[in-house]
């Protein structure tokens, strides 16, 4: 129960921080183009952020008692 009530906290803060800075940067890549693709790839955040939104949807789901 502990384990399920942690995962889904730190699920919903990594989203949170996931969207922030992938608003952040691909604002930053409008007004000067290349200062964040030169380094990494931004699609490589919005993953992560898919995949952490799908986790908080199970997560959810389990907790409702939903399968």
């Amino acid at each position: 129960m502990i384990f399920g009530i942690n995962m889904r906290i730190i699920a919903k803060e990594l989203f949170y921080i996931l969207g922030l800075a992938f608003l952040t940067y691909f604002v930053m890549e409008i007004f000067w183009q290349g200062i964040v693709l030169s380094y990494f790839n931004i699609n490589w955040v919005l993953l992560l952020w898919v995949i952490t939104a799908i986790l908080i949807v199970l997560i959810s789901n389990k907790k409702n008692g939903n399968k």
